[in-house]
């Protein structure tokens, strides 16, 4: 059973102390970490799977949500800088992708050696970014493929 401390934002699904790697799990936009808790009892037990529990999701719903991208860098990477062991590879999808790619930037420039991978899932890689933002795309535009699949890119 994960704990459900609700001023952490990485909760250890089925602790592994001696696991080789850790797998960080970022969920998507209005997720919690519960997305990948399912994966701890599949993957191998050299595999210690964490999950990023977002202030006002999941076990942390009594607490507002954080609205800025550098805030949730910031903590989800002090937290990491402070829980020493296996290296890990940090799992985004969709949003948690974005938060991923940039708490694995900012444990870069900290100086952060455990940081062994990242996995980003549904989201762009950050050269191929819709060059409109989706507010200013015309309805009719979200039903016309594009080049490189995006709105706004042609």
């Amino acid at each position: 059973m994960p704990r459900t401390d609700p001023t952490r934002w990485l909760i250890p699904y089925a602790p592994r102390p001696a696991a080789e790697l850790r797998l960080v799990c970022f969920p998507y936009a209005g997720g919690t970490s519960a997305l990948y808790r399912p994966w701890s009892e599949v993957l191998p037990a050299t595999v210690e799977v964490w999950g990023v529990e977002p202030p006002g999701r999941g076990a942390r719903l009594g607490e507002s949500p954080v609205d800025q991208l550098r805030v949730a860098v910031g903590a989800v990477s002090q937290e990491l800088e402070r829980s020493p062991g296996a290296p890990y590879v940090l799992c985004g999808y969709s949003l948690g992708s974005l938060l991923a790619f940039e708490v694995a930037r900012e444990l870069r420039r900290r100086g952060m050696s455990q940081v062994a991978g990242l996995i980003a899932c549904s989201f762009p890689a950050p050269h191929l970014a819709p060059r409109l933002p989706a507010a200013d795309v015309p309805d009719s535009e979200y039903r016309k493929p594009c080049r490189d699949g995006w709105i706004g890119s042609e």
